[in-house]
């Protein structure tokens, strides 16, 4: 999380994290900068310029379970978090409100003077996305803002254009649009409820499309070799014909039709929400949904 630097005299401007081994900043070792200026099509999620994001990213999917390959978007959602950027851009936003606050006088004060008035990228990226969040009032009269409302504001601002593009990119992933919905942003209950990590990580990837159903494998083959049409999650479950997957389908309609009466009324929406997102408390029926999800994952790619 590296900061614009400028000099003025000996005194360096820098980040507060400059020397705690966060940044090293100078001439010879500028470092990356979080706060530069977004091109009209910058995404702040599935754009990997930040060293820091790109290791958050990659650790999450770590945690649930696939490839490095799949979406950021996909996975932040499905764990109910927000781009690392967003905490960076708060905390540079709220250096600058404390050096336009800096009393006048002070070397600290005639540094970000000195790199206000060369137009420095560090002060120019600032007033870009302060302008970008809708915020230019704070540039006007930065002296009229308290720190927990310049805090607060930034923030919110940033988590709303989020989960505008976030609602956006769902119609990619048609499996977690059904359970996730468009109202809500949270950690997803599965996670909570699945202990077992890798029948966890089928879940997960049946949801988000990371997996080795014909529909998301990136190739120029993606129908049903049985049914000849599109292979993906929905078809899986509740579709194909290979004799393995209406076997384990037809054992799962008599177990679940005893605790879920309506089951055979529901439609697919619903019927994929109760599988892959587990809308229920009943243990017995965890059970049962776990034991058939993983069955039909397993007996579609069992060799025969």
């Amino acid at each position: 999380m590296a900061f614009p630097w400028v000099t003025v005299g000996t005194i360096r401007l820098t980040s507060p994290w400059a020397d705690s081994g966060f940044a090293r900043m100078g001439p010879s070792h500028p470092g990356p900068n979080p706060m530069r200026i977004p091109s009209a099509h910058y995404d702040p999620c599935e754009t990997h310029a930040d060293y820091d994001g790109l290791v958050i990213c990659s650790f999450c999917k770590f945690v649930v379970g696939v490839s490095k390959f799949s979406s950021n978007y996909a996975v932040l959602g499905e764990l109910g978090r927000f781009p690392i950027e967003h905490r960076i851009m708060v905390s540079h936003i709220l250096y600058w409100l404390r050096l336009e606050n800096e009393d006048q006088g002070s070397l600290l004060k005639s540094a970000f003077t000195e790199c206000k008035e060369s137009k420095h990228d560090f002060y120019s990226s600032i007033l870009f996305n302060l302008s970008y969040l809708g915020l230019s009032n704070l540039i006007q009269s930065p002296h009229a803002y308290k720190e927990s409302y310049v805090k607060s504001a930034v923030s919110t601002r940033l988590k709303d254009q989020y989960l505008q593009s976030f609602r956006q990119k769902l119609g990619s992933f048609k499996t977690l649009e059904t359970c996730k919905g468009h109202n809500v942003y949270e950690r997803s209950g599965y996670l909570d409820i699945v202990n077992n990590v890798k029948l966890r990580n089928v879940f997960t990837r049946l949801r988000i499309n990371n997996n080795k159903l014909l529909a998301y494998s990136h190739s120029d083959k993606v129908n049903c070799e049985k049914c000849d049409v599109l292979e993906n999650t929905e078809h899986m479950l509740f579709h194909c014909k290979r004799d393995c997957l209406v076997k384990e389908r037809e054992r799962f309609i008599s177990q679940v039709s005893k605790l879920v009466p309506s089951y055979h009324t529901k439609g697919t929406e619903a019927k994929i929400k109760l599988l892959l997102d587990i809308d229920t408390k009943d243990e017995d029926l965890i059970k049962i949904i776990c034991h058939h999800v993983n069955t039909m994952y397993s007996l579609r790619f069992m060799r025969t």
